[in-house]
């Protein structure tokens, strides 16, 4: 498990997100932490881990003075609502009285007073809590395992006119509809980065991609699709190919992974093999083989690169070795959609399987 899966984001990221900094903040006593560290991850692979605050992702933030007044500006100004995890030791515990007193100045400002949510984690005597009497209603987490209660959460969220950004993306993968699913996630993708209207991701945006929202995306898809598709199975195979790096040319170890997915053709007895780059559905067809999914991006940006190919009106300039006879239309076709499929794999597949965040080992 990554400690902190938590990226600082640009202010053009920012601005991309609602008006507040988390969608939901967690306040709890340590006695507890097991089940509410269940709870945020389910929160967090819905919302994304940069919206969830929970204490143990934001160490480094937390070390600092003043604390007690970052927290009150996290739990007041930054999140849109704030889940209170009660028990007869949330009551006795310095911080948490603290975030508790914090917590209770939003019911006398103009704010709704749904933006705090109190779950009972076990019964509570009375005035455990300062507070709390008998005429606060609080979900009772008894009996309810951390995915039920994190379903309940993201209901009262919704309430609030707030839905979880990779909502729709788990919709489609829990009914097995891969494809929409695909496209959903390069959409989610593209919108984190603030290119939506370009349409497509660049390298550098691969790169600096928030690894909780990467985290995020594969997880939905590797537990929905039983561990058959995510970016951390597709590490595995490249992984078992070889690790095939940066290259002039497609190495075979390239070709060799691309046929494991089913983006590559195998042709017969390996003459006539070559990219799936089809801008159709039809070509890429069920069943889909280990690691298909997600391909976000792959016909997008092989439309691209093959028009770049073909306005520099050079394959030489492209790296593609130019044969002593003139070409045909389709095999210049052919070799501009080729050099495509080589920066799609190298300026933007490996950047983002090479990640430390996209770990193999986790399925």
């Amino acid at each position: 498990m990554i400690a902190s899966p938590i990226q600082t984001l640009t202010e053009k990221q920012v601005s991309q997100k609602s008006r507040k900094r988390f969608d939901i903040a967690l306040t709890f006593p340590g006695e507890h932490r097991k089940y509410v560290q269940d709870v945020a991850e389910f929160l967090a692979v819905r919302c994304s881990y940069e919206r969830v605050f929970y204490d143990s992702w934001y160490q480094e933030e937390l070390a600092r003075s003043r604390l007690d007044n970052h927290l009150h500006k996290i739990y007041t100004k930054e999140s849109e609502l704030v889940v209170v995890f009660l028990s007869q030791e949330y009551g006795e515990k310095f911080w948490c009285k603290l975030e508790w007193n914090a917590i209770q100045t939003i019911q006398f400002r103009s704010q709704p007073v749904e933006q705090v949510l109190l779950v009972g984690l076990s019964r509570l005597e009375e005035n455990a809590v300062s507070g709390i009497d008998r005429t606060h209603g609080y979900l009772n987490a008894e009996g309810k395992n951390p995915q039920e209660l994190g379903k309940l959460i993201l209901q009262r969220l919704e309430r609030l006119g707030i839905k979880p950004r990779y909502a729709q993306l788990e919709t489609l993968l829990k009914a097995g509809k891969w494809k929409e699913a695909d496209w959903e996630t390069a959409q989610q993708m593209r919108h984190v980065m603030g290119r939506q209207d370009e349409g497509r991701l660049r390298k550098e945006d691969i790169e600096k991609f928030p690894c909780g929202d990467l985290r995020a995306i594969n997880q939905l898809w590797v537990t929905h699709s039983k561990g058959k598709f995510g970016f951390s199975v597709q590490k595995k195979i490249w992984q078992q190919c070889g690790s095939p790096v940066f290259s002039s040319i497609i190495p075979k170890e390239w070709g060799k992974f691309g046929e494991a997915v089913g983006w590559r053709s195998k042709g017969l007895m390996g003459i006539g093999a070559q990219w799936k780059t089809n801008w159709g559905w039809d070509y890429f067809a069920a069943p889909f083989p280990l690691g298909h999914f997600p391909r976000l991006g792959l016909i997008s940006f092989i439309g691209y690169e093959t028009e770049r190919a073909r306005e520099s009106d050079s394959l030489a300039a492209s790296g593609v070795m130019v044969p002593l006879r003139r070409l045909t239309e389709e095999e210049q076709e052919r070799a501009w959609i080729e050099r495509a499929q080589v920066r799609f794999l190298e300026d933007w597949f490996f950047r983002l399987i090479s990640r430390e965040d996209v770990n193999s080992d986790s399925i």
